[in-house]
């Protein structure tokens, strides 16, 4: 004798996934197809913040233009590409890689990058 399966329930419905159009820090949505291509190459950046559960540790955030920090940052680049992270901090660019605070080469490093002699993205790092 076959033992039929007894109907299965269909699968909850999964939350919609936020799109790449929305902010992850100030929510704000782009409106035009313009300000969507904008917001896009605004949140692949990276901004390295201070971290304020772990003193001396940063932590990575997006932002938009509406909700980027007004201070100072230092862009950091990849000498191949051009890609990279903008530091937060309250120094004027640019900064040499000399004069990185540890802790910005420490985030580097772990994040992949060649450091020495010249700044290299994970994906022109000689790791």
């Amino acid at each position: 004798m076959t033992r039929r399966s007894e109907p299965t329930a269909p699968p909850e419905p999964s939350p919609p996934v936020r799109s790449s159009r929305i902010c992850p820090t100030c929510g704000h949505e782009s409106t035009t197809r313009a300000e969507a291509a904008h917001q896009r190459a605004d949140l692949a950046v990276d901004w390295l913040h201070l971290d304020p559960d772990r003193p001396g540790q940063l932590t990575s955030r997006h932002h938009c233009r509406h909700c980027e920090p007004d201070q100072p940052a230092v862009d950091i680049a990849c000498t191949v590409c051009g890609d990279g992270h903008h530091p937060h901090r309250s120094v004027r660019p640019p900064m040499e890689i000399g004069s990185l605070p540890d802790s910005i080469l420490r985030w580097l490093t772990d994040a992949g990058w060649d450091t020495a002699p010249a700044l290299r993205c994970p994906d022109h790092s000689s790791k």
